[in-house]
């Protein structure tokens, strides 16, 4: 039977598509949980949808902000003691040609998606290495290996998690830390304009069963001595 029981799991951008659906999938195994959104309204969302579940705390975070990460951090060892995964699932995709790319946006994908997994990474990796066990999974894309056209900054800051994570990886194996890389092709979530969701949909793969996916690999990364690497996931048809 997966059991994760006490074991406190982080997620950023936790409010919402497959950083929601993974909680939903987590919490009947017993552990605790903190989902966090930079979207008030999206964190008052997810309040309601656990309704005060002592082993969720949902709270607001600009993972791009180091005080705000800094800030939360504290609120959960104060809450629950520890963190013994984290899940950089926190991210922003705007399309775009590189010439149409505007500055602001360059520098909103960089900062959510790749500044936002060192800075919370960062925090968690203390404790984490202390006690020579814990988590780090990061939600990547297909996009960082394949080119798509409209796709170049939101790829560089993929790319950019996929690196940072493999060198990682290799400074924190020997203290028994894993370090996962998800690559999930399209899937049904808000991060997609909203036409292009309603037209698509039907093709892209469902939140709930990345989700599946995760919180099996997350139980395996506790009660294996096998260390998962990298995950591919992909519609069954293929790319969009």
């Amino acid at each position: 039977m997966q059991d994760l029981t006490n074991k406190v799991i982080w997620i950023t951008g936790g409010t919402r598509g497959i950083g929601l659906e993974t909680a939903k999938a987590l919490l009947p195994l017993n552990c605790k949980l903190v989902l966090t959104s930079s979207t008030e309204s999206a964190v008052e969302s997810a309040k309601a949808i656990f309704a005060n579940n002592p082993n969720v705390m949902v709270s607001k975070c600009d993972v791009a902000d180091a005080c705000e990460v800094a800030d939360v951090y504290d609120e959960i060892i104060a809450k629950f003691g520890t963190i013994d995964a984290l899940l950089n699932n926190a991210g922003i995709f705007r399309s775009s040609s590189v010439l149409k790319t505007s500055i602001d946006d360059f520098d909103d994908m960089i900062n959510i998606n790749l500044k936002g997994v060192f800075l919370c990474t960062k925090a968690v990796l203390p404790r984490m290495l202390e006690a020579k066990c814990g988590v780090i999974m990061n939600t990547v894309s297909v996009v960082a290996r394949k080119p798509f056209y409209g796709c170049s900054v939101y790829a560089a800051s993929k790319a950019g998690v996929e690196a940072f994570a493999n060198v990682l990886r290799e400074e924190v194996r020997k203290s028994g830390i894993r370090v996962i890389n998800v690559f999930p092709g399209a899937t049904a979530t808000e991060i997609w304009d909203p036409k292009n969701l309603e037209k698509f949909a039907d093709a892209m793969m469902k939140t709930s069963d990345v989700a599946t996916v995760l919180r099996d690999t997350l139980v395996q990364s506790f009660t294996s001595s096998i260390a998962v690497e990298e995950i591919q996931l992909r519609p069954i048809n293929g790319d969009l």
